[in-house]
């Protein structure tokens, strides 16, 4: 996986903790996110998703994925795609980890 930054991205690194889950089918976990985006690709691969969409994930999984990832959630917050599957849309996610508070 890539690990190139911009200025943008460079907040995020590969060692970043994030939340990362699929809609019924992965509960959020707290990783870092290169490790997020191996955990996701791995469980989409083993969904029954169609040729069409595994295709799809598989061009996102690929090359640079840790930079799409990065960008998108300096720019928006967080990534969430979503794929169909059991005749219902399903999302995933990328968020920046929640920072424990202090404690009550």
């Amino acid at each position: 996986m890539s690990t190139a930054t911009t200025p943008a991205s460079a907040a995020l690194a590969s060692t970043t903790l994030v939340t990362a889950a699929i809609e019924g089918y992965l509960e959020p976990i707290q990783v870092p996110l290169d490790r997020a985006l191996e955990i996701l690709w791995a469980t989409m691969r083993a969904l029954s998703i169609g040729d069409l969409q595994y295709k799809a994930f598989g061009q996102f999984f690929g090359d640079g994925v840790e930079q799409r990832v990065r960008e998108a959630v300096a720019r928006d917050g967080g990534l969430q795609l979503t794929f169909a599957m059991e005749g219902r849309l399903h999302s995933l996610t990328v968020t920046p980890a929640e920072r424990p508070g202090p404690a009550r």
